[in-house]
């Protein structure tokens, strides 16, 4: 499509073109940093924020599942949405991140690129990232049979836009779904924790960290930081 602004030509699809290429460049450039991403600083991460971030999801899935129970299900899906968009900013791409990138403001400012901006309407990105881990969000079912990222992505999101945008109903099972798919989704967070012998997990808390093995296995806790203040 065409549009003529002070006799100079704008053609939006290739504008689109180019910004498509561009996130696409930067997810490429994400994947590259997570083969060399620190298991350190992962794990300092995790540990530092981890039980704030966990404690306000499981504050958030808490709520979705009464609104659930009370039929309630355009707000039970809501706020379960806004659970997993935690889960996935705090404990999955932004630790994850910060293991490739090791300046904390620069990890920051491209966290919040990837998803804010429109890599976060890529729905290859954070599989892209987990891979790296040896984790396959997308090969992950829901107990409805339902695949966890392809109903998050679609159905979920969709109608909780929709409701929340336009005040369409939704139905019981999208917001059953859209609970099964945060916690789904913490689960996915947990075996990140397990690879680095640190969460709820192994240790029960996430600034916990277990170290050694066998009889000289023991514990270490670290400080733990809020990362909403």
């Amino acid at each position: 499509m065409m549009a003529e602004y002070d006799d100079v030509y704008y053609d939006e699809a290739y504008e689109d073109a180019l910004l498509d290429a561009a996130a696409e460049a930067e997810a490429e450039m994400i994947e590259d940093a997570m083969q060399e991403a620190s298991a350190d600083n992962v794990r300092d991460y995790l540990c530092r924020y981890g039980d704030a971030v966990e404690e306000r999801v499981q504050t958030l899935l808490g709520q979705s599942h009464e609104l659930l129970n009370g039929g309630f299900f355009g707000a039970a899906t809501t706020v379960a949405v806004t659970a997993s968009e935690l889960i996935i900013r705090l404990l999955l791409l932004r630790p994850l991140v910060q293991g490739a990138f090791l300046d904390d403001m620069w990890a920051a400012v491209l966290t919040d690129r990837v998803v804010r901006g429109r890599s976060a309407d890529d729905k290859d990105l954070l599989p892209r990232v987990l891979n790296g881990w040896g984790i396959d969000i997308t090969a992950i079912r829901l107990s409805s049979g339902a695949m966890l990222w392809e109903c998050l992505q679609g159905t979920v999101r969709s109608a909780r836009n929709k409701f929340v945008h336009l005040g369409e109903p939704v139905n019981q099972d999208t917001a059953k779904a859209a609970a099964d798919c945060s916690a789904a989704l913490l689960q996915v967070a947990y075996q990140v924790g397990v690879a680095l012998q640190c969460g709820p997990s192994v240790t029960g808390k996430w600034r916990e960290i277990r170290l050694g093995s066998g009889f000289t296995q023991n514990t270490r806790s670290l400080e733990a930081e809020n990362p909403f203040e």
